[in-house]
């Protein structure tokens, strides 16, 4: 798992839930792939049509607890509007955490994914600058 250039992300096995290990060179790029890999969980994102972007803003206090909202943001607005999200852009800034996603409707295929949890959680750079992440999602 290289981040030099891209982010990505893993399924990892986990006794009880489902769990995702993703990467990037940035922090930003870490936070979006983790969302990409939390809705690959769900379903085929190549299946989704674009039809909505939207847009959020969090505080940024503890950058473990920024990405568990930042995913749990999502999950809300995936069950507010029906969607699922494909595509995202992170900026992280002055203690906030800027981001658009974009998708479209869709139900979930795959694991029903109820929430981020801190159970097992890591968020870390690594000795090649490489950020790398762990999180279990309580399915």
């Amino acid at each position: 798992m290289t981040c030099r250039e891209a982010a990505g992300f893993t399924e990892v096995p986990h006794m009880a839930d489902k769990a995702i290990d993703a990467w990037g060179p940035t922090l930003p790029a870490v936070f979006e792939a983790a969302a990409r890999g939390m809705f690959a969980l769900m379903t085929d994102l190549d299946a989704i049509e674009t039809t909505q972007v939207r847009q959020t803003t969090l505080s940024v206090d503890d950058l473990e607890v920024a990405l568990v909202d930042w995913l749990s943001e999502l999950l809300y607005q995936r069950e507010v509007h029906d969607e699922v999200y494909t595509q995202f852009e992170v900026t992280l800034e002055e203690g906030q955490l800027h981001a658009s996603f974009a998708g479209g409707p869709a139900t979930p295929t795959g694991a029903v994914v109820k929430a981020a949890t801190f159970h097992d959680l890591r968020l870390a750079q690594d000795e090649a600058g490489c950020w790398r992440a762990r999180i279990v999602f309580d399915t």
